[in-house]
Parts: structure tokens; C-alpha cells; sequence
């Protein structure tokens, strides 16, 4: 028989009981394309032996393709796309996945091929301290022009959202359900919002599935999927964090994780991603960077002044070593006036905010 579009053909993969994306991704490259895994003799399916007899009849099942059509239609109606893995609009980093959905569905734009893409992931009880450096790694990664992915959850991941869009950064939302709902529903102001600013929203869920627990896990998969390398916050040792850090790892990306106080619940799944050597330890964005080889973009964001973050003696330091060499402490004693014991505080805060770097010989320079 003629098979509808390959769009409608991928949809219908994913509804077939028993037929995961690793599966369905291999009988796709085994018959050539969606469309031919409909249009094959379903006896010739066998074949590849990737598929049991019994689920034989879900192949000549025509309200199989009737209900993908009317899936397609549905996600049409609400102003969203359907991406078919080997497609050209089909995201280039999440296809090198051996997990990626069959059928991907999204709204807004499609920027997840741009060349600098990072995904943000942490607690969804984020402190103080993991939230000030959420703010701070997004405005050192500010210049490279990057686009960030999280998942719209509480905590860590709306403060990547937001500072993304305050930064002028394209953002992009993984969702845990359909296209028809925006889940946790106070943050539908900033979900179109993204829009609006030329993001997007992304999931492989169906129109109207509600967002089961069972649900991100799947869903995290799209975050590490979709980004050249994943941050981590602030994350206990279990949860949704540590899974999309091992999933991004599974991918062969970068993962990186900011470190905390070793007494803390909520930094022990960054510390034992570092302990274990899972994730770099992170402290400054420009370490990113320079793993990834990203050069800073000449129409990257808002153009922010970050001196205001800095009290009055720290920001004298901090004009000092604009000038690119590093100092040592002796020369910025002499040229701040400083006590030495206020200027060893300035330069201890500084290092810790990632703002410096502390090197041989007493010697310090930016970070940037």
C-alpha cells in the first residue's frame, strides 16, 4: 500500500506498542525511511528480526495511520511542526543520538542547529548560591552567543530561562507532554515569552498527554540530546539532574558541574559527578568555551556591564587587570592602595565568583 508522508509515518512508529525509538530507528535504516517500513510487505519486517509476529497487525492496521494523521493535524492546528529524523529540519545533534525520537514536535523557531548550544539542568529547590550562579555562568557564556536548553521546571531550570531571555539569549523549553499545555502552569507567561523572543518549545509527547512522573526521564533525554555540553547546578545524588548529566555523557558531551559545600544534599550529586570524574568542575563560563573552542560571537546577546556586581575596591582590581597581564599581588596592593588584608578578602571573593584566576608565584589575572 501507498504510505502517507513520512511525517505521519514516524508519528505512527512511535504508537506502536512494544516499538521504542532504538528499534524503530533501526527498522527505519533498515527499509530506508518511515514511509517504507509502512509501505513493505509487513512479512518482510521480519526479516530484520527486530520485530515480533505479533506485532504484525499494528503494521496493516489502517486507524494506525488515520490516528498519526490526525496527530500531525492537531499539532498543526496549535502552531507547531513535525520533524521526522532523517529530515532536514530535524535536529542534527539529537539525530546523532542512538535513543532519538522517531518524531520530534516543536513550536516556535528552529534554532537547535545554531553552533553553540548548552544545556542548563539542576534542583528544582535551587538556593541562593546555586540560582547567583546560574545568573553568573550565563553572563560569562553571554559573548559566545549561545542558546540554552532546560526544562521549564522549578528551580534551576526557569532561572536559566529567564536569565537567557534577559541576556537576549534563544532559549529553548524541553517539554514532559504535548504541545497543547505548558506544565508547570505558572510558567506559561515565561514559555511565550520564548516564543515571542525566538525560541522554542520542543517534546516528542503527544497532544494531550498530561505530564506523568514517567514522563522526564524521557524528556531529558531531548536536553542532553539537543546541546554540545550539559551543566549541572546544584542536584542531590538522585533526580532528574543526574540523569540527563549521564545521558549527555552517553552522548559522548561535555558535562560540567558546579561544586558546593560538601555537607550540603543539594550539591552531592555535583560533587560525586566531579568525584567520579563524570563532570568537569565548573567556576567560570569561559571554561566552556575554551573545552568546546567556541569564539565569542559579535552579535551574541545584550552587551551587559558586570562591574556593578563587584563592590568598589573589587571593580579597581578588576580595571587593573583589563589590561590583560597578569598582576602580582605586590603591584595591585601598590596600585589599589589596599590593606593586605582587605585585598587578600577582594581577591578571595573574586576567585570564588570565577571573575579571576589565582596563579603561580601570587600572580592573578581575569577569568574571561
Amino acid at each position: 500500500m501507498r504510505a502517507p508522508a513520512e511525517e505521519v509515518c514516524a508519528i505512527a512508529l512511535g504508537m506502536i506498542d512494544g516499538i521504542g525509538p532504538v528499534t524503530a530507528l533501526r527498522l527505519i535504516r533498515a527499509m530506508g525511511s518511515a514511509r517504507a517500513v509502512f509501505e513493505h510487505n509487513p512479512r518482510e519486517l521480519l526479516s530484520t528480526k527486530l520485530i515480533h509476529e505479533r506485532s504484525l497487525r499494528d503494521f496493516t492496521d489502517r486507524q494506525l495511520l488515520a490516528r498519526a494523521a490526525y496527530e500531525a493535524e492537531q499539532i498543526e492546528r496549535l502552531g507547531g511542526h513535525v520533524s521526522s529524523i532523517g529530515s532536514q529540519d530535524y535536529p542534527a545533534r539529537l539525530a546523532a543520538c542512538e535513543d532519538a525520537p522517531i518524531a520530534l514536535f516543536s513550536k516556535g523557531e528552529r534554532i537547535w542547529d545554531q553552533n553553540k548550544v548548552i544545556a542548563v539542568v539542576g534542583t528544582r529547590k535551587v538556593t541562593d548560591y546555586g540560582r547567583r550562579a546560574c545568573v553568573r555562568l550565563l553572563e560569562q557564556l553571554q559573548p559566545y552567543g549561545v542558546v540554552v536548553v532546560s526544562g521549564l521546571a522549578y528551580g534551576v531550570d526557569i532561572c536559566a530561562h529567564r536569565e537567557a531571555m534577559r541576556l537576549g539569549l534563544p532559549t529553548i523549553a524541553c517539554l514532559a507532554h504535548g504541545l497543547d499545555r505548558i506544565y508547570p502552569s505558572v510558567h506559561a507567561r515565561e514559555a511565550q515569552r520564548m516564543l515571542d523572543e525566538g525560541g522554542a518549545w520542543v517534546t516528542d509527547f503527544p497532544v494531550d498527554t498530561r505530564p506523568n512522573r514517567e514522563n522526564f526521564p524521557e524528556r531529558n533525554r531531548l536536553i542532553a540530546g539537543l546541546a554540545d555540553a550539559t551543566i549541572v547546578i546544584e542536584s542531590d545524588r538522585k533526580g532528574g539532574s543526574m540523569i540527563t548529566a549521564r545521558l549527555a555523557a552517553s552522548y559522548h558531551r561535555e558535562v560540567f558541574a558546579l561544586p558546593g559545600r560538601i555537607d550540603d544534599p543539594l550539591s552531592a550529586g555535583c560533587n560525586a559527578l566531579v568525584r567520579n570524574l563524570e563532570a568537569q568542575i565548573l567556576t567560570h563560563g569561559a571554561q566552556i568555551a575554551l573545552e568546546l573552542g567556541w569564539k565569542r560571537s559579535e552579535s551574541g546577546g545584550k552587551q551587559l556591564n558586570l562591574l556593578p556586581d563587584l563592590v568598589e575596591s573589587q571593580q579597581k582590581i578588576y580595571r587593573i587587570l583589563q589590561a590583560g597581564r597578569a598582576r602580582h599581588v605586590d603591584e595591585l596592593q601598590h596600585a589599589t592602595g589596599a590593606a593586605y588584608g582587605e585585598l587578600a578578602k577582594d581577591l578571595f571573593e573574586m576567585e570564588l565568583a570565577g571573575v579571576i584566576r589565582h596563579l603561580p608565584g601570587k600572580r592573578y589575572q581575569l577569568s574571561g
